[in-house]
């Protein structure tokens, strides 16, 4: 399971808006705790090279970033976050293309923020396939989270999706506009 913390969901939230109409991308850091990822915070790309279908992230500026993350920062790098978002009469969807799935780490967790335009405000809420989805502003979005099973990415396969938990979104926490759905 992954347990998204406020400031994980408010940053990957704001670098996907930020650039709605193309996709954004970062890293995902916090700690392991068992078979669940704890997302304390998210670090965007700024510099990401990034298309309504896709991001490209340069090796050398990503090496650069992990080098001095590791002495800022106490925290796990978990995966990363990236977003898909709609396009002309395409709606943006929730799940990992055959690319992310080819980029993906073996140990690590991969969010997805899929944001689309709001057609009716819709509170934040649990779906049962795992995900969070909810409005915010003029944005539908849905949230999923996906890792592989030990040994599944050398079989080939797909990685499952892993539930999301983020009590601020759902209105544990959270501000009452964001609760709403507003």
């Amino acid at each position: 399971m992954v347990f998204m913390e406020e400031q994980a969901f408010v940053g990957m939230l704001l670098s996907a808006i930020e650039v709605y109409r193309h996709e954004c991308y970062g890293i995902v850091l916090g700690h392991r705790d068992g078979d669940n990822w704890v997302v304390e915070s998210v670090i965007p790309y700024l510099t990401a090279e990034t298309t309504p279908t896709g991001v490209e992230v340069r090796w050398r500026r990503e090496r650069r970033l992990g080098e001095v993350l590791g002495l800022l920062s106490t925290r796990q790098v978990l995966g990363d976050y990236h977003s898909h978002t709609a396009w002309g009469p395409r709606r943006a969807l929730s799940i990992l293309s055959d690319v992310d799935v080819e980029t993906m780490a073996q140990d690590e967790v991969q969010l997805l923020v899929a944001v689309n335009d709001r057609v009716r405000t819709q509170p934040w809420r649990y779906l049962r396939d795992g995900s969070l989805s909810g409005t915010l502003g003029e944005y539908h979005i849905r949230i999923s989270a996906y890792s592989f099973n030990d040994g599944d990415k050398q079989a080939g396969r797909r990685p499952r999706q892993v539930p999301v938990r983020c009590p601020f979104a759902i209105g544990f926490m959270a501000p009452r506009s964001l609760a709403a759905g507003s």
